[in-house]
């Protein structure tokens, strides 16, 4: 009999039919193969030429015959095809569910399948909501809170930029006797932790809180760096040594400013009205004697003030990430990297879910999330919501562009055939303007900072707002109000909006309705969110959404015939056409 041990984040598997509840070797093999993905691109590695590597990567680790609890059904299905006697032997503790918060939707209905959404989490305790942009997902995730009834709960977010508007919009719906909830939050500088509620964390913030941070270029997790490479040991000896410095150097100022010390004592004495004046004119010449002394006390005061602040914030974060009874990942399919460290960490988290608008990678790294926080439950396609009338149906068109310019790098094929291609650049200007002219509010999305500049000195009304609030920088509140005017301009169809990734996610624009796509994003993931810009309704439906103007949307693609380039539209056009409810033509 095989049983296997089912714990939160691992399961571990025990043959009590070996005295050292080891399983034979055929079986090891069949659980490494099948719990394993390959690594894009391995064939190029020198053991793999050498057959020292087959090119994969087993998340079953046979040291101790454990595998990441999201996998079990898998185990059980390989098993099943064995012939192997098994059970499941649920050790984990189930936590107690009295958290009752309430929704408040605003007199919004919510859609069958985000109620089932939250059935379904609170019924697999964990898995995997494909709900495509436009799918409510605010609503959803607040269903499910209401549902789930547990706390601490973490929700992760993967951008700076829709942390504060994540919270915002969970203490608009959220209710606990009637008043709105306190949302915690953590990222960008702020850290308001609340154990006894939800809380809004991003991907980096969760990782910085054990001293790590996700390289995206290697797509990896590694010691965090960023911090100062000073030992808190070392910080505070240089404070006790910069205040030991800075008392024995005021001691000695004083000593020269006897005089006038004398003068405050005296004023004090006699309730003189210039007491105050004097005692400030004397901190000023003190300071003025010492400030050599007093900057270096500031400034090692400072630099212990805040690492004191920074391993504050991580002990919260770590705490309620550690201790969490429900984890949510929002987007996990950005970094399966980073959606499986943060599960491993969240070793109480009993619900584990993720929300994904594109729930596939192209890397072969789906079973990672998939360890994490189990298979797809649940699946709302783009499609669904424009055949349902929750989107408008998109009208996509594919201009063929004939200009090759050799390059001898990446970049240089790029900058001649995207950025600096007279040809492409002259029909971007013409799509955009004309479809203004027509009534139709246009945002053109570009990838580098050059390409939005050249645009907008092309095109009349066209307005370039930059950023891409990578990281954990938050843009100003000056940048936002800024950004916010823009889109209500192009909403209004006042100006053409040219954008940087900023305008991929978190924007909340429905009146914009056409769509130029300047780059060429070699990514499914960034297709469906760019599409995904332009599909709102206007009001509740498509039915609203005609009445207010919007009938459909309008995307403009481009083809470049360049063999780097050609792959790109190849991929984008595979998302068009895998999408049955979207129209793709292609024109000269």
């Amino acid at each position: 009999m095989v049983e296997v041990e089912v714990y939160n984040d691992k399961s571990i598997i025990i043959n009590h039919d070996d005295p050292l509840g080891k399983l034979p070797f055929p079986y090891q093999e069949a659980l490494r193969n099948e719990l394993s993905y390959k690594v894009p691109d391995s064939e190029w590695s020198a053991k793999y030429k050498t057959g020292q590597w087959d090119g994969r990567i087993s998340l079953y680790v046979k040291r101790n015959q454990s595998f990441p609890t999201g996998l079990t059904m898998r185990v059980a299905r390989l098993f099943d095809e064995l012939n192997v006697t098994y059970k499941f032997s649920d050790k984990r503790e189930k936590p107690v569910r009295d958290y009752s918060i309430d929704c408040d939707f605003m007199g919004k209905d919510l859609r069958d399948y985000q109620t089932i959404s939250g059935d379904l989490a609170l019924k697999n305790q964990r898995g995997m909501l494909a709900l495509a942009t436009g799918a409510g997902k605010t609503m959803t995730s607040c269903y499910i809170f209401h549902k789930l009834k547990v706390k601490p709960v973490v929700f992760v977010v993967p951008a700076i930029e829709l942390l504060k508007q994540t919270q915002k919009e969970f203490e608009k719906y959220l209710r606990i006797d009637g008043e709105p909830i306190k949302v915690g939050i953590a990222g960008g500088g702020l850290c308001e932790i609340n154990m006894e509620g939800i809380n809004v964390v991003t991907y980096q913030t969760a990782l910085n809180a054990f001293d790590k941070k996700y390289m995206e270029s290697s797509n990896k997790i590694v010691q965090d760096s960023n911090e100062s490479s000073k030992p808190t040991g070392l910080l505070e000896k240089e404070l006790d040594e910069a205040t030991s410095t800075y008392k024995k150097a005021r001691y000695t100022a004083s000593g020269k400013l006897s005089d006038l010390y004398e003068q405050v004592e005296l004023a004090e004495e006699n309730g003189s009205k210039d007491v105050e004046k004097l005692r400030k004119k004397y901190e000023r010449e003190i300071s003025l004697l010492i400030k050599n002394e007093l900057a270096a006390y500031r400034k090692a005061q400072t630099a212990w003030d805040n690492r004191q602040s920074t391993l504050l914030q991580k002990a919260q974060v770590r705490n309620v990430i550690q201790n969490c009874n429900a984890l949510i990942i929002d987007e996990a399919h950005l970094a399966a990297v980073v959606t499986e460290e943060i599960g491993n960490q969240a070793k109480n988290a009993y619900y584990r879910l993720g929300l994904s608008a594109t729930p596939f990678r192209t890397d072969n790294q789906e079973i990672r999330i998939e360890g994490t926080l189990g298979g797809k439950v649940c699946e709302v396609s783009a499609s669904d919501l424009v055949e349902r009338g929750f989107l408008v149906p998109p009208k996509i068109f594919v201009v063929n562009i004939s200009t090759v310019e050799p390059g001898q790098t990446y970049h240089e094929v790029y900058n001649l055939n995207i950025i600096n291609c007279w040809e492409r650049n002259f029909r971007i200007k013409q799509f955009a303007e004309g479809m203004k002219a027509k009534g139709i509010p246009t945002l053109i999305l570009v990838e580098r900072m050059e390409h939005g500049n050249i645009l907008e000195g092309m095109i009349e009304d066209a307005v370039f707002v930059p950023g891409g609030d990578k990281g954990e920088v938050d843009p100003t509140d000056e940048e936002k109000n800024y950004r916010r005017r823009m889109l209500n301009a192009v909403e209004n169809n006042e100006i053409i909006l040219i954008a940087t990734q900023w305008a991929n996610v978190g924007v909340d624009a429905p009146k914009i309705s056409g769509l130029i796509l300047a780059g060429t994003s070699s990514s499914p993931v960034t297709t469906y969110q760019q599409v995904g810009r332009v599909l709102r309704c206007v009001g509740k439906n498509v039915e609203d959404s005609i009445k207010n103007g919007k009938p459909e949307a309008i995307i403009i693609d481009f083809a470049s015939s360049h063999k780097n380039l050609r792959s790109h539209v190849n991929m984008r056009k595979k998302v068009y056409k895998n999408e049955r409810a979207w129209k793709m033509y292609e024109i000269k």
